[in-house]
């Protein structure tokens, strides 16, 4: 019984640190693409730390919304940003491997190429638990369906989708940037020399920033979901609110709405404060050597 709930309680930590974990990185991933799209587009110098106070706002009213139905327009938005995103970086990865094959920059790219670096490993894996953050949104997912027993075969199908993009993606990507592709490989689509490729460019890295943005709702309501209510009881268990809900019920409702913003905006600015800003450039000249 006692390792039973033990578990239990093991597995929702877990998942509450992976959670928060993922939304701190989504909001370095939107402070640097703000301060790439600032700088090529304005010629305007905004810093990562700059960026994320801009978006911090925004995301702690957005994350007030409770219910998951209330966050679907948010994540089809995101869904047809992605794909069109997807399309553009599918097309300039095409076009850089079929346009640079002769080209001397290309071929010392594809020199540094590593078929295999066991030094990296751990980063392989790390990155690849990364890809999967969704993992957390399954069974939320399953609970709010109309048709359960069509999950798994959505699932199953989401998977493999998933998987294959990565795959062709990566791949590709390694193939066309070598080891100066950045995290995000949209930090590497740049042409000066293509006006209206470069415009283009820009348009998906705010489309992939605002994808960014609602992944981050839908990330930030799986803890959310099973923190509220043992906050809301540890409050109740201070007297004087106790006092406050008898004595008053009219207030109830309204006490308990703004308890729990509160909460929600605290675990919020949180997540956007915990990154060490003043590292983010130095990994970014370390891991992205945009050529």
């Amino acid at each position: 019984m006692y390792i039973l709930l033990l578990c239990r309680y093991g597995v929702n930590i877990f998942l509450t640190l992976t959670q928060f974990g993922f939304c701190a990185i989504y909001f370095v991933f939107i402070g640097d693409s703000l301060s790439r799209v600032a700088q090529g587009a304005f010629d305007f110098e905004l810093s990562t730390k700059a960026g994320i106070a801009i978006i911090l706002p925004l995301v702690i009213v957005c994350c007030w919304i409770r219910e998951l139905e209330g966050l679907t327009m948010f994540s089809l938005v995101a869904n047809i940003c992605i794909l069109f995103s997807l399309v553009v970086i599918l097309y300039e990865m095409v076009y850089q491997l079929s346009v640079g094959e002769g080209d001397e920059e290309a071929a010392i790219r594809r020199k540094s190429l590593t078929a295999f670096n066991l030094k990296s490993l751990p980063l392989y894996f790390g990155s690849a638990v990364y890809a999967f953050e969704g993992i957390g949104m399954v069974l939320p997912l399953e609970n709010k369906m109309e048709k359960p027993h069509h999950f798994k075969k959505i699932v199953v199908l989401g998977m493999v989708v998933i998987v294959a993009t990565y795959i062709v993606f990566g791949l590709l990507g390694y193939l066309v940037y070598g080891d100066g592709i950045c995290p995000s490989i949209t930090l590497n689509l740049q042409s000066p020399a293509r006006v209206a490729a470069n415009t283009i460019f820009t348009i998906v890295v705010l489309y992939y920033a605002y994808a960014i943005f609602a992944s981050y709702m839908l990330q930030f309501y799986v803890p959310m979901d099973f923190l509220e209510i043992p906050f809301f009881r540890l409050i109740r268990a201070e007297s004087y609110i106790d006092r406050l809900f008898y004595s008053h019920p009219r207030l109830h409702t309204p006490v308990k709405w703004i308890l729990r913003t509160v909460f929600r905006t605290v675990i919020v600015s949180i997540t956007g404060l915990s990154e060490k800003f003043g590292n983010s450039t130095k990994r970014h000249e370390k891991f992205c050597r945009v050529r």
